[in-house]
């Protein structure tokens, strides 16, 4: 399968993933988030990320930015890195947003997500595996080498963080971009996916556990 067609039936997966939770919810008749809809989406978040995976590293095309991979150690020391280079921009571009803007420091998607976890621990896979592996491998592995084929690498990069950033709706935007921009740049660095992937979901996994234990 060429890449171009991977990437158009790895956002279809995606989309299908962020969807069927509300569908479910709704068949359900309920307006909360309930066990039920926490152990769903989990379920559907962890398949849709190992399907995506499947999907992804089955293809044998070389992708533009995976002609340069790093060694293990380098990605392993590069992801950990990244995981406190993300929470030191997004304390910067919270401070930038603060100041420019007037919106809190505080995320209202991470707020939320933190009180499901506090009522329904395995959402956690959800929130700091699935969902970031998804994210990785639709807005940086299939987006940035989907878009590079036709605009230079920065503008690439930057339309892909973009539209990252909109996917949160929850007005940080200059937050989710920063981020978005470090995860590319990851990912460059080591021509690997794997990279962006240790970073965002350790990030996550970090951001949560400590909103968890004092808040």
């Amino acid at each position: 399968m060429s890449k171009n067609k991977t990437f158009l039936f790895s956002l279809l997966l995606y989309a299908a993933a962020l969807l069927a939770p509300s569908v479910y919810t709704a068949s359900q008749g309920v307006t909360t988030f309930t066990k039920n809809v926490a152990d769903f989406t989990t379920l559907v978040y962890v398949a849709g990320a190992i399907l995506l995976l499947i999907l992804n590293f089955t293809s044998s095309d070389l992708l533009p930015l995976e002609k340069k991979r790093k060694g293990f150690l380098n990605i392993i020391l590069w992801g950990i890195s990244g995981i406190f280079l993300a929470l030191i921009l997004q304390t910067l571009a919270f401070l930038v947003e603060q100041k420019l803007f007037g919106l809190t420091n505080t995320s209202e998607n991470t707020a939320a997500i933190t009180q499901y976890i506090k009522v329904y621990p395995i959402f956690l896979w959800a929130t700091s595996l699935g969902g970031p592996i998804m994210e990785e491998l639709i807005f940086r592995r299939g987006l940035v080498n989907f878009l590079v084929q036709k605009f230079p690498l920065w503008l690439a990069i930057s339309l892909s963080s973009i539209l990252f950033a909109f996917a949160h709706n929850d007005g940080h935007l200059l937050v989710y971009f920063s981020i978005g921009i470090l995860f590319c740049c990851l990912y460059k660095k080591t021509g690997t996916i794997w990279t962006s992937i240790l970073t965002h979901c350790g990030m996550n996994l970090l951001v949560i556990l400590v909103q968890f234990y004092w808040t």
